[in-house]
């Protein structure tokens, strides 16, 4: 069923009289909206999507495909929005320590320690960074810095690819930024992270997931045994020669 929509009106009066002349009128298209949402049918709609629509109706696209149309429309929203939120409390707080040490024969030691702490609805960060500094040795050697950057976070730590689903977990690791000995900082490609979920537990370097345990398998890129790897009842073991040996369990024993 077609429906017709009045234009705007002509603003002609005076400016009380044209305001009430475009409530009425946007009133009106409201209703008017509402109505004809609430009537539609599959039939209103193109022959594509009509077909769309009745396989969903009737069970015909498969649990795959409804998840893909929703991720699909949820990235056609965020990226034709004309209106965003995105409202955010957040906490935020820092603790520090100091420790100085001066002898005229050795030299001064400065060592600082500092835990920054931010959270909001995503999760908890702490952001841990230890500074030592060795200066005015009397024995003429070179001065030294020493400077760690390391994290603790407790939250959302990713998405799932299939549902885009938030993943919860804890994600301990080296910060994105470290320092040369001069104490200047530089980014850190190959920053060490280990993640663990209550189905995954992740060991990354870099953007590269190495290593991780789920669903009872151990899945590794590279692995290195310095003595011996036990498999059931057998046993791969490195020889007094430097060979390897495959064996029994109860023969290594004996």
């Amino acid at each position: 069923m077609a429906n017709h929509f009045d234009g705007p009106p002509a603003l002609i009066g005076e400016d009380r009289q044209n305001l009430e002349a475009i409530y009425r009128y946007l009133q009106t298209m409201s209703d008017q909206l509402n109505m004809a949402m609430n009537s539609m049918t599959i039939e209103n709609f193109a022959p594509s999507t009509q077909k769309q629509l009745s396989s969903a109706i009737s069970g015909g696209e498969t649990q795959k495909e409804i998840k893909g149309t929703k991720n699909a429309l949820r990235s056609m929203i965020i990226k034709s929005a004309e209106i965003v939120k995105n409202e955010m409390q957040e906490i935020s707080t820092e603790l520090q320590g100091q420790y100085q040490a001066m002898s005229e024969q050795f030299g001064e030691l400065d060592q600082k320690l500092s835990l920054q702490i931010d959270a909001n609805a995503k999760g908890i960060q702490q952001n841990y960074e230890y500074f030592e500094q060795l200066t005015g040795r009397a024995d003429g050697t070179d001065d030294y810095i020493k400077h760690y950057n390391n994290y603790i976070f407790m939250g959302q730590i990713g998405l799932r690819e299939d549902t885009l689903e938030p993943v919860y977990g804890l994600a301990i690791g080296e910060g994105v930024t470290q320092y040369d000995d001069q104490g200047n900082p530089y980014l850190n490609n190959n920053a060490k992270v280990a993640t663990f979920t209550k189905d995954r537990m992740s060991f990354w370097q870099g953007a590269t997931e190495m290593a991780y345990f789920s669903d009872k398998k151990l899945y590794i890129t590279d692995a290195e045994i310095l003595s011996k790897m036990t498999m059931g009842n057998y046993v791969w073991k490195i020889q007094a020669d430097g060979s390897m040996g495959l064996m029994v369990q109860n023969q290594t024993n004996s």
